[in-house]
């Protein structure tokens, strides 16, 4: 059952990725990427479970709250970019 969630995780994750490809905007492809490190981050903590071991889950928690600051990062420059 874990690797059926841990496949459509992955799954999942490819539709985003396209989607960040695909996206229209500048803040779109943003979003996409943001979605893609939150499924990142539970495909960390499945894999962790898999593994039984708390390990990962102490990574996907660093590796979420440095996706979440890059994201407001980058909306914050994009939002406010000085005119060239």
């Amino acid at each position: 059952m874990l690797t059926a969630v841990m496949i459509a995780v992955l799954i999942s994750m490819g539709m985003v990725l396209l989607r960040a490809l695909l996206g229209s905007s500048v803040f779109d492809r943003i979003l996409a990427l943001n979605s893609f490190s939150t499924h990142a981050v539970v495909f960390i903590v499945l894999l962790g479970f898999f593994k039984n071991t708390a390990l990962f889950i102490d990574i996907a928690i660093i590796y979420g709250l440095i996706s979440f600051v890059t994201t407001i990062a980058f909306l914050m420059y994009f939002k406010y970019k000085p005119e060239e």
